[in-house]
């Protein structure tokens, strides 16, 4: 009992450098986005897109390092610029995203219609597209921000996608590997 104890002691003594000597304390706001829209709406066992979006907004207490890592994370998921205009925020680029894929969705009613007509099972026109993002003080302090995205479009399977991102705690300015290694190394 007494080795157990030491163990269970030693290991939650133990934490990694980062964890020890960090000064960085962040705070997450939630960002979320639900919403399905169905194919044909005349139907009430229509195909539908599910759109399921779970962000984790960073928030250190400096506004421009929250700019600058919400800035990155809106333009690697939607493609889209932010500002620091009020009117164009990741909310704004988030809805002009799930915009874009509802017109592309329902460019698939034509499709859907003749499917339908046929009486064809139409089981790949159920689609969904899902976003979740976790955020973590890693190494010296260095905000660590994964998003997991899965996008079902038809077929045997969903795509699934995972991505990282490291930010500089100080400016919020993302952290690359050549800003890690060493020149001309090999």
């Amino acid at each position: 009992i007494i080795f157990y104890s030491l163990i269970i002691a030693f290991f939650a003594s133990c934490g990694t450098e980062s964890q020890k000597n960090t000064k960085n304390v962040i705070r997450t706001e939630p960002f979320e986005l639900h919403t399905a829209y169905k194919l044909y709406e005349p139907s009430s066992d229509s195909p539908e897109l599910k759109i399921d979006i779970s962000l984790t907004l960073v928030e250190t207490g400096n506004k421009e390092t929250d700019d600058n890592i919400n800035r990155t994370i809106a333009w690697q998921l939607f493609e889209r610029p932010v500002t620091d205009d009020s009117n164009n925020s990741i909310a704004d680029a988030c809805n002009k995203f799930v915009k874009n894929k509802r017109e592309e969705y329902m460019e698939l009613l034509p499709d859907y219609l003749n499917i339908k007509e046929s009486e064809m099972p139409a089981v790949w026109f159920y689609n969904y597209y899902m976003i979740s993002s976790e955020v973590e003080i890693g190494y010296k302090g260095y905000i660590n921000y994964i998003i997991q995205q899965e996008e079902f479009t038809g077929g045997a399977h969903p795509s699934n996608t995972c991505s990282a991102y490291n930010f500089n705690p100080e400016n919020g300015e993302e952290i690359v590997l050549e800003d890690i290694l060493k020149e001309n190394y090999e």
